[in-house]
């Protein structure tokens, strides 16, 4: 998964430049963190997925990444 292990003043950095989905969590610095991001939205609290969709979409944007997003979040968009 290459999964990135940031540290606390990295995630700190990331949240103040808007590139987190909510607090220190989910940071978002690259597509590769995005793709990991949409892999463990399941593992997000209920009440924050919204939260996090939004930032993923966002970053996903942001960094012109092109993985789809799953087909459910279009759905639920409708």
């Amino acid at each position: 998964m290459d999964a990135v292990d940031y540290s606390e003043a990295q995630r700190e950095h990331l949240e103040a430049e808007g590139d987190t989905a909510y607090g220190t969590s989910y940071p978002m610095a690259t597509c590769k963190d995005v793709e990991n991001a949409i892999r463990a939205y399941g593992r997000a609290p209920a009440d924050k997925r919204a939260t996090l969709r939004a930032a993923i979409v966002r970053r996903r944007a942001e960094l012109g990444c092109t993985m789809p997003l799953p087909e459910t979040w279009h759905l639920e968009a409708d």
